[in-house]
C-alpha cells in the first residue's frame, strides 16, 4: 500500500508547525517529565510519533525546537524505550518497498 506523498509533505508543512509550536512552549527543559517526577503516559504519548519521524527521515529543527528535539531525545533514549525504537528502524528497514 502506498501513501500520500503530497498530503505528507503538506501535514509536515502545514500541521507540524504549530504542533511543535506548542511543544517548545510546554515541555520541560530541566530533564524532568510532563506531569510529575517520572515517566508517565502523557511522555509516551507525546514522543511516540518522535519515533516513527526518525523511521521517516522526517527531522525537527534543533534551533528552532531546542527544548522539544532535548526533550523528545532524552525520551526516547531511555533504557526502556531505545531498544524498541531500534528494533523498529531494524524490522522497516527489512520490510520490502
Amino acid at each position: 500500500m502506498s501513501g500520500d506523498p503530497e498530503a505528507a509533505q503538506q501535514a509536515e508543512l502545514n500541521d507540524l508547525p504549530p504542533i511543535l509550536d506548542y511543544l517548545e512552549r510546554t515541555v520541560p527543559d530541566d530533564g524532568g517529565y510532563l506531569v510529575g517526577n517520572g515517566l508517565t503516559l502523557a511522555d509516551l504519548s507525546v514522543s511516540s510519533p518522535f519515533a516513527n519521524f526518525r523511521h521517516t527521515n522526517t527531522k525537527v529543527c534543533p534551533e528552532r525546537y531546542p527544548r522539544t528535539v532535548a526533550y523528545i531525545d532524552r525520551i526516547l533514549a531511555r533504557p526502556s524505550l531505545a531498544p524498541w525504537v531500534e528494533r523498529e528502524a531494524a524490522l522497516l528497514a527489512k520490510e520490502p518497498a
